[in-house]
């Protein structure tokens, strides 16, 4: 019994993948969760870049890629 109350109360948590680099996969991103799980409850953004370079050529290609 203690068991079937806590699987009542488990939240789905996803971790979808999606190049940020690529534009059309994260303008379907959101049509894609929802069509499969119903709705969002809750986002969180956690994209990045990394450039191997010196500060002065890193700062511009990170300006390019923004």
């Amino acid at each position: 019994m203690k068991l079937e109350n806590c699987l009542k109360n488990i939240m789905l948590c996803i971790f979808p993948f999606v190049d940020v680099s690529d534009k059309e996969a994260v303008d379907n991103l959101p049509e894609e969760v929802i069509e499969h799980h119903g709705q969002v409850d809750i986002v969180f953004n956690n994209a990045g870049l990394s450039v191997a370079a010196t500060v002065e050529k890193a700062q511009m290609r990170i300006g390019i890629l923004v």
